[in-house]
């Protein structure tokens, strides 16, 4: 293995390449942060931008023009926000002796990155999560399941969807597009009565081989979002204490952004900041430590994950 003389950190573009496989394991153990905030990369890595009230995007206005009369045309006042991007990151040493042992059966560094990229994944999901899984934030923006999830015979989560899809669009004009279902309640859904009976006429009678995609004719919704991260609470050295990321307990409904436009109207976005080294995900460097001859790999991010319309969302509770 090379041993640099500096201690500068060195962009690693192979590594990023190499968690492309690790990216899609992170998105089948239910990473969801991002495909409910979608990334948007910024220029500065903290700045003022303006939106557009949505009171008046809905105002109704006369557009009718008679023979060489002027257009009528907008006049809208902007509301200022703010967002700041936060650096998160995480560093593993791969001592030289210990990568040379291993370098038959696998490549540390590669296994570092892994590593140190899922803490950081992790931690974005919880910050996302814990922004919209939130019964105290939606106070006006919620309402409780008809019966838990998992009571089978006299559930009713698709309709429990159905009117939080309604609430969202009483509430702030907007279509929802998007449901949030953690893997635990998505799982005790699928065996309802209501949903068995719904998806059998479909040719869906196996709950294990249900698709999103029926599932997302049912709610008359675009995307279905399962997120599934596991989380350990316990401090270090102390007896594991596993939970999920996303609570089981809530369902949410929500218009998720569609394009790449700030003033698109939508629940919240990730605004990563470009001059960190990157636009999208996670960055990977490394650099030479002397003192205990290792490699260092670091994997870091520099984000905002913010709301933006809160009434762009409904929570459903009680759903387990």
């Amino acid at each position: 293995m090379p041993s640099p003389s500096t201690a500068e950190a060195t962009p690693r573009p192979d590594l990023a390449g190499s968690l492309m496989e690790f990216d899609l394991a992170a998105n089948n153990a239910g990473a969801a942060g991002t495909k409910v905030f979608p990334v948007l990369p910024v220029g500065k890595k903290s700045a003022a931008f303006k939106k557009i009230p949505l009171k008046q995007l809905l105002q109704s206005q006369e557009t009718s023009r008679t023979s060489r009369a002027n257009y009528n045309r907008g006049d809208f006042t902007y509301t200022k926000d703010q967002y700041s991007c936060e650096e998160n990151g995480w560093e593993e040493p791969v001592d030289e002796d210990e990568a040379e042992i291993v370098g038959d059966y696998f490549d540390a560094e590669v296994v570092a990155a892994q590593r140190a990229q899922s803490f950081i994944v992790r931690n974005q999901d919880k910050r996302v999560a814990d922004l919209l899984f939130n019964a105290t934030t939606f106070t006006s923006q919620k309402t409780a399941a008809t019966q838990t999830f998992d009571t089978k015979a006299s559930a009713t989560p698709i309709a429990d969807i159905k009117a939080a899809s309604l609430a969202v669009r009483d509430q702030c004009g907007l279509m929802a597009n998007t449901v949030i279902i953690p893997y635990v309640t998505l799982t005790h859904m699928l065996e309802t009565d209501e949903v068995v009976e719904r998806l059998k006429f479909s040719g869906h009678t196996d709950p294990k081989n249900i698709q999103v995609s029926a599932l997302a004719a049912l709610f008359n919704l675009s995307n279905i979002v399962v997120p599934g991260m596991i989380q350990n609470t316990a401090n270090v050295g102390q007896a594991e204490s596993l939970s999920d990321v996303w609570s089981s307990s809530y369902v949410m409904v929500c218009r998720t952004a569609t394009s790449m436009d700030i003033k698109e109207p939508c629940i919240g976005r990730t605004f990563q900041w470009r001059g960190a080294g990157g636009e999208y995900g996670t960055i990977m460097e490394s650099y030479w430590e002397n003192q205990t001859r290792s490699t260092v790999v670091r994997c870091r991010q520099d984000t905002h994950e913010k709301m933006l319309i809160q009434e762009a969302g409904h929570l459903i509770t009680g759903a387990m």
